[in-house]
């Protein structure tokens, strides 16, 4: 992976991170429970900081985290509860309310009101706040609440409601720890990364050490069958199998196999509805995709003899991968919760400014994409065009290099080169000579037939002529200083240099021969006559 790859993959991860809260939001139909009844104003002298919902949950988060469940259970309203509930220990509630905030729930503390009256607006009583929510099955979830509970010293303070305390068994039930993972519970010790414990961590790492080994060996096999062919698209293949596919199949089947062992925590859930790995390594996969797509391209082209329209693969290549990045951001922008339709406006206004200020450019590259799939003229061959004569050099995306017959370089927008006619002297299959000879008036009819005669004696069956285009000469016409005869004939291949040579052994031909006949070639003269 490139480096620039590798920084937007390092500023992914940080950014996937340091936008999680501290927990889950993810819990119904509640028991009854008893509270104030009325709205109150709290005191601020509660020496646990259960003055205000935010802060009593955010102090009861800490004590849970440091595994001090005595402490915890303050923050948990343990009245007027179900027989069943009552029987089992305070701390072991906590402890299991604990484990169901990690694997279920995302508590968003700033969304929690720092106020010791709470919300007022949030459709519940005004003794209770709204904490999170839990999911116990496809069409059932308990609400976690916080509500108002006189305090120890005669003020009211936060707690977890009691509705919820009596909720825990049947939410521990569905996302507790099952047998297979209590039996590891009581092996390890608790200490906990990421709302996971040191076995689930281990147990995770075992997994994927046993995926990428059994994927190296299969996807080591595919690979070794592809070298077999020997060519460089098949090295690029092999190494495209055994580098990002490899890597997007590993963090697939990680993310699937581990997860039916090993229940993710509420942040280890939402880093990985994040899907910030696997979309990097997608875009790896993508990326080599289309370089994989460019080289087979050019193989093809270079086979049809199409070298020159090559040059397109470099622009497309790049547009694909800019197109493909930016659908990868949108998707992982999507599963961070921020608002696709508002990045898109942006996008889409911020497109019509660039389109605006790169119109020239735009028109050059789209010239060059026309010249390239219509070659008009390819490198190597001679052109004519807007006044410039000379071989074409190079075809660039935004111009035309032409060096000129008088050594001098050119370079022609491709948009010009577009529109322009263009004479392609390079392609031309054969040079053709037409050449008028003058004799004088006075010169007799029998030497101007033999004059013909000779002509076309010395161009029959000529080298370089094509059985299609025999030469033609003929007594053409009676000019106003001598009678024309005129010839042609048709030079293959296009050789300019060997032409030239044919033709001045033509034209020596023509001068002994006539010489031998006694016929002269006119001179430009001018009469005058004169009337007395």
């Amino acid at each position: 992976m490139s480096k620039q790859c590798f920084y937007f993959f390092i500023l992914l991860c940080i950014t996937g991170i340091t936008t999680c809260p501290v927990h889950g939001k993810d819990s119904v139909s509640p028991p009854t429970e008893e509270g104030t009844g009325k709205q109150a104003v709290l005191k601020l002298e509660d020496d646990l900081h259960r003055d205000t919902p935010r802060s009593s949950v955010t102090h009861f988060l800490e004590a849970v985290a440091a595994d001090d469940f005595k402490t915890a259970t303050n923050y948990l309203d343990f009245r007027n509860l179900p027989e069943k509930i009552k029987k089992i220990p305070k701390e072991e509630l906590t402890k299991k309310l604990k484990i169901i905030l990690e694997r279920a729930a995302w508590i968003d503390l700033a969304a929690l009101s720092d106020k010791t009256t709470g919300y007022s607006d949030d459709n519940l009583p005004g003794y209770r706040d709204f904490l999170g929510r839990v999911k116990i099955s496809e069409n059932e979830s308990v609400d976690l609440l916080l509500q108002i509970v006189p305090g120890e010293k005669g003020f009211q303070i936060w707690k977890i409601s009691n509705r919820t305390i009596a909720q825990i068994p049947a939410m521990y039930s569905v996302h507790g720890y099952n047998d297979f993972e209590q039996i590891f519970v009581d092996i390890f010790p608790e200490y906990d990364l990421l709302g996971w414990q040191i076995w689930q961590w281990i147990f995770c790492f075992l997994i994927i050490l046993v995926l990428f080994i059994a994927l190296s060996i299969l996807l080591w096999c595919i690979s070794y069958f592809i070298k077999k062919q020997n060519t460089t698209f098949s090295l690029h293949l092999a190494s495209f199998v055994n580098g990002p596919l490899r890597l997007a199949a590993l963090l697939y089947l990680s993310d699937y196999i581990v997860f039916q062992f090993v229940t993710p925590s509420a942040t280890i859930r939402h880093l990985a509805e994040l899907q910030t790995f696997k979309l990097l390594a997608v875009l790896w996969v993508i990326f080599s995709i289309i370089e994989l797509g460019k080289d087979r391209a050019a193989q093809i082209l270079e086979k049809q003899g199409l070298q020159n329209s090559s040059i397109l693969l470099r622009p497309a290549r790049t547009m694909l991968k800019v197109v493909m990045l930016i659908l990868v951001i949108l998707v992982w922008l999507d599963n961070l919760g921020v608002s696709i339709t508002t990045v898109l406006t942006g996008l889409g206004v911020g497109g019509i400014a660039f389109a605006l200020a790169a119109q020239d450019t735009l028109k050059n590259l789209i010239g060059s994409v026309i010249i390239l799939l219509d070659r008009p003229y390819i490198v190597g061959q001679r052109v004519i065009v807007a006044g410039h004569d000379g071989e074409v050099e190079e075809i660039g995306l935004r111009s035309t290099k032409i060096r000129l017959l008088t050594g001098n370089q050119s370079v022609i927008p491709n948009e010009v080169m577009a529109k322009s006619a263009i004479e392609n002297v390079g392609r031309r299959p054969h040079i053709r000579r037409k050449n008028n000879i003058a004799l004088p008036y006075d010169t007799p009819l029998i030497k101007v037939k033999k004059a013909v005669e000779i002509i076309r004696t010395i161009l029959d069956d000529h080298e370089g002529m094509d059985i299609k285009r025999p030469a033609q000469v003929y007594f053409e016409s009676f000019q106003r200083d001598s009678l024309r005869i005129v010839m042609y004939y048709w030079y293959h291949p296009a050789d300019y240099w060997s032409y030239m040579a044919f033709s001045q052994k033509i034209n020596e031909q023509i001068m002994e021969q006539f010489e031998e006949e006694g016929i002269s070639f006119a001179l430009p003269t001018n009469r005058t006559f004169l009337e007395q």
